[in-house]
């Protein structure tokens, strides 16, 4: 039941990485690339639960 709530929580720690890319990035840069694409990563772990989840289902 808990895995159903990941897909939140990954878009919960999206945005909470878009505010610290705000925070300590305020210019363009390097350092602003490499944060955003830090903060896009829980949003791919999320999608790939949910690669998972589908998976599991299709193995029942």
């Amino acid at each position: 039941m808990i895995n159903l709530f990941i897909p939140l929580c990954g878009a919960a720690l999206f945005y909470s990485g878009v505010i610290i890319v705000e925070a300590f990035a305020p210019s363009a840069g390097r350092l602003r690339r490499i944060l955003a694409m830090a903060a896009f990563a829980p949003v791919m772990a999320a999608g790939l639960d949910v690669i998972e989840n589908a998976l599991h289902v299709t193995m029942l």
